[in-house]
């Protein structure tokens, strides 16, 4: 990422989003279905208790995990089963080894990305028409590298998408 015409700049890592495993709170299924898909709707499993019985918030059965049959609530972040299902998750969502960032494009040439062959140096100006064109010239030149570098980024997140969408299937 370029901060400044300095050359200076930090280089990107992919985000790595939080992997939330989802729960199904007809059946208390982990990361296969939501409740709107569930397909046990006339049987729904208490998150509290295990049994077969519809939602009850005061429901006075023992506490027991409908996956491992464990002393704790479906949903439990120390729940075997989901721990083994985010486990599983992380390792299906590692990114591949063949997509890297280029994170030297920008490295000691940063300013002929921006500016591109325009020079650097200091340029006396004789007339103010001078120093109004050449300074046309390089905001030219900068708009139409920020509409490039503003293209990739689209191109990034399109590409982003699509990983995301063969990750959701």
């Amino acid at each position: 990422m370029l901060l400044d015409d300095h050359n200076t700049f930090y280089s990107i890592e992919p985000y790595v989003t939080l992997l939330r495993v989802l729960t199904c709170y007809i059946c208390q299924q982990y990361d296969d279905h939501i409740a709107s898909h569930c397909p046990n709707k006339d049987k729904p499993i208490c998150f509290k208790c295990r049994q077969q019985h519809s939602y009850n918030p005061v429901c006075q059965n023992k506490i027991y995990c409908a996956h491992f049959k464990g002393d704790h609530i479906v949903g439990n972040p120390n729940c075997t089963k989901k721990i083994e299902t985010r486990e599983l998750k992380k390792m299906q969502t590692k990114p591949s080894s063949s997509y890297q960032f280029n994170s030297n494009n920008w490295t000691r040439n940063s300013a002929l990305h921006l500016f591109g062959n325009l020079t650097r140096t200091p340029v006396v100006f004789n007339n103010s028409l001078n120093e109004n064109n050449y300074s046309t010239k390089l905001l030219h030149t900068i708009h139409l590298n920020i509409q490039s570098i503003v293209q990739q980024q689209v191109g990034w997140n399109k590409h982003l998408n699509e990983l995301t969408a063969q990750k959701n299937n």
